[in-house]
């Protein structure tokens, strides 16, 4: 089964609703990034269309050691961009 993290803290409203919801959808969509551009968002650019797919799934909010190492990977990855 495939897994996103998503890290958050507690006192955010993120957090909030994926406590009182566990079921998520997240769209991934490859925007133009630029406002400017939103036309762009709904056609093809450069000869390449735009796609966009959905993720369904469950919450399961890690504890212990597993939070940790969540934790622990989203650390290097930040890292790894700066």
């Amino acid at each position: 089964m495939p897994v996103l993290i998503v890290s958050t803290r507690r006192n955010t409203k993120k957090y909030q609703l994926l406590s009182a919801n566990k079921h998520v959808a997240l769209l991934i969509h490859d925007f133009a990034g630029e406002s400017d551009a939103d036309l762009l968002n709904y056609t093809a650019l450069e000869g390449r269309q735009r796609h966009s797919i959905t993720l369904n799934g469950d919450v399961k909010e890690q504890e212990g050691e597993m939070a940790e190492r969540c934790v622990m990977r989203t650390r290097r990855v930040v890292r790894a961009q700066d």
